[in-house]
């Protein structure tokens, strides 16, 4: 007996889940009608058969409402079809439409595990119903055309609706698709109630969108005239910002314009050797072949000797080198002669004038022309060392003594550049460490 009792069972079970599936093949194959067939004509003539035959006595109402939806002799707008489904439609239709959303997506969910999915969602029935109207109405817009609603005598009452927000939910989706599609189609037979429509509340609407076009139209007015104030004066406040910045700018480049004029010389002085030697000019009387200094500078006199800063005695006539012997102290060396000067000056007789005209000052012990530029900016010591460098060769001076001291070594660096080019400059040298050091440049006038 339970042996019987539980084949029985078994077999009601495995009859339900095949009338499940083939229910869920059935929704399926009503999606892809109301797909192929939503906005084209007629399908196939067959169709409509072959999706009602076999159809479980469950799905039957869903069925002819989806055949009316693809046909274009539908009775979509009779009481039948605008009467209320009961839930379990409603849901049916629910479901067919969302499959029909899904087998458009590029990729798809499989339709049996979204049936399953939306037979056990809780959708409420209000979007049911609303989703049952709109494709009934949608239908009639894409099918019947020219759609003629003048025979149609909406009975709210008798649709079966159960409270006014379900009645609310047919006219809307019926006004809905009269205004989407009414202005589309110029052979429309209206109903009667078109001509009577509200002008009353037309013209009320008018009136609103005309004052609020004269407030708007005030706004943007206001907004103008603030505008162009706000303009004015962010163009002054630019302009004078501008013409800051220009002064500013030719501030900034008289500043800059004596420092670019020696940053070259700078730059070159780094590269150059201590001592760095002029293009040899010829000062006037001095010998000008080996003769000439020996007639000159015989034997016994005296002479200058710049490589040792100081006076020797002539020992020989220049040999078929060139070469002296001097002696200068207790040393003897051979030295070319035209390398030779001739020996110290007396003291300058317009030392003092050039004293009180300028910072050139002459040693009267030794002779030489000191100049001394501490504490000068680079332009103004410049301008000195020119001054300074022009009279020593108007008067025929050997050399004069420069000054400049360490500090950042920026006066030295420039000094020392512009011996470098200078045309009165044969050579120069920094100070020995006894006799002022580094502090202090030796320039040898003349030509070579």
């Amino acid at each position: 007996m339970k042996k019987t009792l539980f084949c029985t069972l078994s077999l009601c079970m495995c009859l339900i889940l095949t009338a499940q599936n083939e229910n869920k093949e059935h929704l399926t194959e009503l999606a892809k009608a109301y797909k192929n067939y939503m906005f084209l004509n007629d399908g196939p003539k067959d169709l409509y058969k072959q999706l009602r035959s076999g159809t479980d006595e469950n799905l039957r109402q869903a069925t002819e409402f989806i055949i009316q939806t693809i046909s274009t002799k539908n009775k979509l707008l009779s009481s039948t079809y605008l009467s209320r489904p009961d839930n379990r439609v409603l849901k049916q239709v629910y479901i067919i439409r969302e499959l029909n959303l899904n087998l458009r997506k590029e990729n798809t969910t499989d339709s049996h595990t979204l049936i399953d999915s939306l037979q056990t969602a809780q959708v409420p029935v209000y979007e049911m119903l609303d989703n049952y109207y709109d494709m009934l109405f949608t239908s009639v817009g894409n099918k019947n055309k020219p759609f003629n609603l003048s025979k149609t005598n909406l009975a709210l009452n008798s649709y079966g609706l159960k409270d006014d927000t379900e009645k609310g939910i047919l006219v809307l989706q019926a006004m809905h698709l009269c205004g989407t599609l009414i202005w589309g189609y110029m052979n429309v037979v209206q109903p009667p109630n078109t001509q009577k429509a509200d002008i009353a509340l037309l013209q009320d609407h008018l009136r609103k969108e005309t004052k609020k076009a004269t407030e708007m139209k005030r706004k943007y007015e206001g907004m103008l005239e603030q505008f162009n104030k706000d303009k004015d004066e962010w163009l002054q406040r630019t302009l004078k910002k501008a013409e800051r910045k220009v002064e500013e700018a030719i501030a900034h480049a008289k500043a800059d314009e004596t420092f670019k004029r020696h940053t070259a010389l700078q730059e070159i002085k780094y590269k150059l050797p201590e001592i760095v030697k002029a293009k040899p000019i010829t000062q006037p009387g001095a010998p000008e072949t080996a003769e000439e200094f020996g007639k000159k500078f015989p034997p016994g006199s005296k002479i200058f000797v710049p490589s040792l800063n100081q006076d020797g005695i002539v020992q020989s006539t220049p040999n078929s080198k060139g070469e002296v012997l001097i002696l200068s102290g207790s040393v003897r060396l051979q030295i070319p002669w035209t390398v030779l000067k001739a020996p110290g000056k007396p003291s300058n007789p317009t030392s003092q004038l050039i004293r009180q005209s300028s910072n050139i000052t002459v040693a009267l012990a030794d002779d030489d022309r000191t100049l001394d530029l501490r504490g000068r900016t680079v332009e103004d010591a410049l301008q000195e060392l020119e001054l300074a460098l022009d009279k020593a060769a108007q008067a025929h001076e050997d050399r004069i003594k420069v000054i400049h001291g360490h500090g950042t070594e920026a006066l030295k660096r420039a000094v020392r550049t512009y011996l470098s080019r200078s045309i009165y400059v044969k050579k120069w040298k920094a100070g020995s460490p006894d006799g002022g050091g580094d502090g202090i440049t030796w320039v040898e006038i003349g030509e070579a």
